[in-house]
């Protein structure tokens, strides 16, 4: 009797048991359908791109993702059932997951969708790598007719995959008629290497539309080691000035002895574009660069041809022709004002109280009153007066600069003392005048006290304050004899 009865407790154990396991299951189950219900109109954080949605499994979707198997079924309904632009969060799950089954979705949503369902199926299959290649080489041989942005999207989900059999079909976006999706490309391309996109990116090199030419070049350094000089030095004699500057950046990347004779005549160009692509170029193969040739492009409208400019005088330590820096200061470009700031701190002197004559520091202080310039005139100020304490507000610097002026001119006066009586002591004078001499020495302590008790660092006077010190005993000595 008793084992009957361990037998029917062992029963009821094991019912109670699956009882259990079969309301836990229900419980996991509709809770998994309910978070993946949570993903319907999920949109990621403001300003986050293409790439980071790629790779973040961010909140509510990285949640659903690891439930795994168990989630397919409910994100592949929702995928079906949703409208696409309410589906952005399923679509990133599946991606993440790898879903075969929801390839064939994801790829017509690519096709169709503009916004940022669009862009969630390209992240999506990007994350497949090589198993979405196929699906993404035969969409590739129809994109003609689809708007521009789906066919930037399906570009980037095919450089994403990472699979270099599809680059023959990404370099097809090279000469995409739209310019921004080209120009994409041709960024893309900057990422990867094979053979197959150097004569593309030649060929976008020679583009008459300049974007696309100047994205090309990063790819074409990229894939440098499939590209002959013979196929870029012709490019140096194209009617169009920025096919001659882009073939000239190339070319500082290639053959040195070659290019440097090749690329040399071109930084007396009277087109700025070619003579700081000469100049970057020279830089880069360590050639000798007279970076004087090229200060006058400071003073260009275009920024970035000042960014560049300023990037090769600072990388050539040039901060000379100093008075024409100085004289930039007062441009009415915003950039070339930046520009020659950074620049006048390459040459700035550690020498204490050297600035005092400096015509650059009134002038650096002027341009803290413009917001865009603050910044690099407050670097350049702290740099040349080593006064870090001051914030960038116009105010307080000019009130430092009225009394620094006005403490140096009494340090100054102090200094002229002390010349003085060492130039009696040094002719024999000091025993014949120690009154007179001590009288002037107390006035010069007094200059001193001065000038520390108003904060101007003592680096630049504390030796001399010890040598009129030693003046000053002597003076006393003559005086007591």
């Amino acid at each position: 009797m008793p084992k009957v009865k361990l037998v029917l407790g062992g029963f009821a154990l094991a019912a109670a048991i699956a009882g259990i396991v079969i309301v836990y299951s229900i419980v996991q189950g509709n809770k998994v359908k309910n978070d993946v219900a949570d993903l319907e109109g999920w949109a990621p954080s403001k300003g986050q791109s293409l790439q980071n949605l790629k790779k973040k499994k961010s909140g509510q979707v990285g949640l659903v993702v690891k439930y795994g198997e168990s989630a397919v079924p409910h994100l592949l309904e929702a995928l079906q059932t949703w409208e696409p632009a309410d589906a952005v969060g399923v679509i990133m799950a599946l991606g993440f997951m790898e879903v075969p089954e929801a390839l064939p979705t994801l790829v017509e949503i690519l096709k169709k969708e503009e916004g940022k369902a669009g862009v969630a199926a390209a992240a999506a299959l990007g994350n497949y790598e090589e198993k979405a290649s196929s699906a993404l080489e035969e969409l590739a041989g129809d994109l003609s007719g689809l708007p521009p942005s789906v066919r930037l999207h399906a570009y980037q989900a095919m450089a994403w995959t990472g699979d270099d059999g599809l680059l023959e079909a990404i370099a097809n976006g090279l000469s995409d008629e739209d310019e921004s999706v080209a120009v994409a490309v041709a960024e893309m391309t900057a990422r990867r290497e094979g053979k197959v996109l150097a004569e593309p990116l030649l060929k976008a090199l020679r583009s008459e539309r300049p974007a696309v030419s100047d994205a090309a070049v990063q790819g074409l350094v990229r894939n440098k080691t499939f590209i002959d000089i013979e196929d870029v030095e012709p490019l140096l004699a194209s009617d169009k000035i920025h096919v001659q500057a882009n073939a000239v950046t190339l070319m500082g990347y290639l053959d040195r002895i070659l290019a440097s004779r090749k690329v040399r005549p071109f930084l007396e160009k009277d087109d700025p574009r070619l003579a700081v692509a000469a100049a970057e170029a020279l830089l880069r193969m360590d050639e000798v660069l007279d970076g004087t040739k090229i200060v006058h492009v400071l003073e260009h409208k275009d920024p970035e041809l000042v960014r560049r400019t300023a990037m090769v005088l600072k990388r050539l330590n040039k901060g000379e022709p100093r008075d024409k820096f100085i004289e930039m200061l007062k441009s009415d470009s915003a950039h070339t004002r930046n520009a020659a700031a950074e620049l006048i701190a390459l040459s700035a002197t550690s020498e204490p109280g050297a600035f005092l004559e400096d015509p650059a520091v009134p002038a650096l202080i002027e341009l803290l009153k413009d917001p865009e310039t603050v910044e690099a005139a407050a670097r350049t100020l702290h740099l040349m007066t080593r006064e870090h304490a001051l914030d960038e507000g116009y105010g307080e610097w000019k009130a430092w600069w009225e009394e620094y002026k006005k403490l140096y001119s009494r340090l100054n006066e102090a200094r002229a003392i002390y010349k003085k009586i060492k130039a009696w002591k040094d002719e024999d004078e000091l025993r014949d005048r120690p009154r007179e001499a001590l009288d002037l020495i107390h006035k010069a302590r007094s200059l001193y006290d001065e000038i520390e008790e108003k904060g101007l660092s003592r680096r630049g006077y504390d030796n001399e304050v010890r040598r009129l010190i030693m003046l000053e005993r002597a003076a006393r000595t003559y005086l007591m004899n």
